[in-house]
């Protein structure tokens, strides 16, 4: 899954939800222009990562998404999570950098336009 296309886009909002059954984390994300809009929704996360020191509409210098394997080694940009990895299920990895990071180790993601 391509996330460049949103490169440029202006974080909107966070919205974390964590049940006994699962968790899911839905970020939107608006273009400058705020006629277009996306929802990066992922599910069964497992680990939650933001720095909310930055305000809230900051603009996405670079969003980074890794599908990590079920089974097998990760890559070394993710190694501070293997403790997640329990060869039951791939895991996606999404991280945008920006003023104020965020990063989200889950199990599918998908894209709402």
């Amino acid at each position: 899954m391509d996330l460049d296309r949103f490169h440029g886009y202006f974080l909107s909002d966070v919205a974390v939800t964590a049940t006994s059954a699962a968790s899911v984390v839905r970020i939107t994300l608006v273009a400058s222009d705020r006629a277009d809009s996306v929802a990066l929704l992922l599910e069964d996360v497992v680990h939650i990562e933001m720095d909310t020191s930055h305000s809230w509409d900051d603009f996405i210098d670079k969003l980074t998404l890794l599908q990590l394997p079920q089974h097998g080694s990760w890559p070394k940009q993710v190694q501070h999570l293997l403790h997640h990895h329990n060869n039951r299920s791939a895991l996606n990895w999404l991280r945008l950098d920006g003023p104020g990071p965020i990063e989200l180790l889950g199990a599918r993601l998908t894209i709402e336009q």
